[in-house]
């Protein structure tokens, strides 16, 4: 018998914040010209490099929901990591531009505590549904011997 995970209400939402946060991050890196420079005609392999990354982490992660939603055990693991790197990844480069950051706050710093509360809450809210699936599944032979013996 295999029980899928069943996410909370909560689930989507908690992704859809860390995923808007993160990508406002990375936005706003972007057009702060931290990740090598501004944008020209031709651009460099550092902002080819962010851009290719940056695009498949989105659609992996975005990919990853989807099919979790449908009850998929490894997509709802999938979206562990890929939330870590990049909600979390981001983030935590608060460290390295603490409050105020520079000529980005108050922006910079909402969308790093952001990226972080809402990384980590979608990481909690993934990690819940993998948890009580387990949990669903190793109740239900106990479920339904109880039920047979009760109806018998």
């Amino acid at each position: 018998m295999t029980v899928s995970p069943r996410p909370s209400p909560r689930w989507l939402p908690a992704h859809a914040l860390a995923i808007a946060f993160s990508l406002s991050h990375l936005t706003l890196d972007w057009g702060a010209q931290i990740i090598g420079g501004p944008v020209g005609a031709v651009m460099n392999p550092v902002q080819v490099l962010v851009l290719v990354i940056g695009s498949g982490l989105y659609a992996l992660w975005a990919s990853a929901l989807v099919v979790a939603a449908q009850g998929s055990r490894p997509a709802m693991a999938t979206t562990l990591p890929l939330c870590a790197v990049g909600a979390l990844g981001n983030g935590l480069s608060i460290v390295a531009c603490p409050p105020p950051c520079g000529g980005a706050a108050p922006i910079g710093d909402i969308v790093h505590i952001g990226s972080l509360v809402f990384g980590v809450w979608a990481i909690f809210e993934s990690w819940r549904a993998l948890v009580l699936g387990v949990r669903r599944q190793l109740a239900a032979p106990t479920q339904v011997a109880t039920t047979a013996v009760v109806d018998g």
